[in-house]
């Protein structure tokens, strides 16, 4: 049986192991970004220490956390949290670097290009990896203490000395593009999230619309679709298609001794051993009221009985607690190429009707009863069995 979304736990699990390769290919530019530099500057430019820190100190601890990455099961929303706060200080310390640590003072025009472009890529990180309601106070928060260092700079290297293509550069590529970038981001964000909740809420209908709500079994219009594409496939392909139908044996009389309560219990078990014991390949419905439907592709009528007799056994045997006990009788039938589908359903119903009339909690097949294959009106058997 497919089910028809991934449990939550695969799902971040899998966006976990995605985001790690992603983060330790960031790391791993950033790593190779910061030992080009090194190479590049020269004492003139900033102190020795300055050089290290963000030469090889950055190479270094690029490789600890891509170890850490790949080798170690972390949190990765708090390894999120903590990787922004540690690159938003590197930034700010990068900046206040640049300005005010250098061995001489340098225009404008060749002190923004040197960190410009990494603020862009803490923007993009806060948005990515930290929530929106997050990430918007977070990047204005170091947006403007870099402006406040800029702004700074310029008082300490004097205002009148600053020319207006130095003032256009700094304005241009400082101030007003990241205050663009971060104002895109957010927008960008926000129309994923509702983009988010749109495909969020089509599911649920989608789900709402094919899934039984007591059981959480497809309900019966998706069981007898999921049995018409089986067909199909095998009369187009070739191989069996078997149809199971069950039903809970003195159900009412649950419902009368204990209440409709520990009668809906005993529907919801029945789907959970149902869920567990057909295949990955079958599916099972809610066909109406105690009565079920298992499809199984591939299986013919042998194989269809022991699927069915394992799921007796399942019933007669279970002992869950908060519910009664409860059997079934089972009805099985093996689609014959060319037949209706209601010819199947009904040689399966009537195979449950034999099972129900030699006492119940029994497997009947319709191939072992001879029911023979017929052309019945294109309707549906409507009705559990009493």
């Amino acid at each position: 049986m497919s089910p028809a979304s991934q449990p939550s736990a695969r799902s971040a699990s899998s966006l976990d192991r995605q985001k790690r390769r992603i983060y330790s290919a960031a790391l791993g530019i950033a790593g190779v970004a910061a030992a080009f530099g090194f190479t590049l500057q020269t004492e003139a430019q900033v102190p020795d220490w300055a050089r290290l820190v963000f030469g090889p100190g950055i190479m270094v601890l690029c490789v600890v956390v891509v170890a850490l990455l790949n080798t170690r099961e972390l949190d990765m929303r708090k390894v999120e949290r903590w990787g922004f706060v540690l690159t938003a200080t590197f930034l700010f310390f990068r900046v206040l670097t640049v300005f005010f640590l250098r061995g001489e003072h340098l225009p404008i025009t060749q002190v923004v290009p040197d960190f410009s472009p990494w603020m862009a890529s803490v923007f993009i990180f806060a948005f990515v990896a930290l929530p929106n309601r997050v990430a918007l106070p977070a990047s204005l928060a170091v947006y403007f203490a870099l402006v406040g260092c800029a702004a700074a700079y310029v008082f300490a290297y004097g205002v009148e000395r600053v020319t207006r293509p130095e003032l256009n550069t700094l304005v241009q590529e400082f101030v007003v593009s990241n205050a663009f970038t971060i104002t895109m981001l957010f927008f960008l964000a926000r129309t994923k999230a509702e983009l988010s909740r749109e495909r969020t809420a089509r599911q649920l209908l989608a789900r709402q619309a094919s899934t039984d709500d007591l059981t959480g079994l497809a309900n019966r219009r998706h069981v007898l679709e999921a049995l018409r594409r089986a067909v199909l496939r095998a009369d187009r392909e070739g191989g069996p298609v078997s149809v199971l139908m069950f039903d809970l044996d003195h159900f009412k009389a649950i419902n009368d001794a204990h209440g409709h309560a520990a009668g809906d219990a005993v529907l919801r078990r029945v789907a959970e051993l149902a869920r567990a014991t057909v295949r990955e390949s079958d599916d099972v419905g809610r066909y109406g009221g105690e009565e079920f439907l298992v499809v199984a592709p591939m299986a013919d009528a042998a194989a269809a009985t022991r699927l069915a007799e394992r799921m007796r056994v399942a019933f007669e045997t279970d002992r869950g607690d908060g519910h009664p006990a409860f059997t079934a009788s089972f009805g099985v039938a093996c689609h014959v190429p060319g037949e209706p589908l209601t010819g199947v359903l009904r040689r399966a119903d009537d195979a449950l009707y034999a099972a129900k009339h030699r006492g119940r909690n029994r497997v009947v097949t319709a191939e072992a009863e001879g029911l023979a294959v017929a052309a019945p009106p294109d309707t549906v058997l409507e009705g559990p069995h009493v």
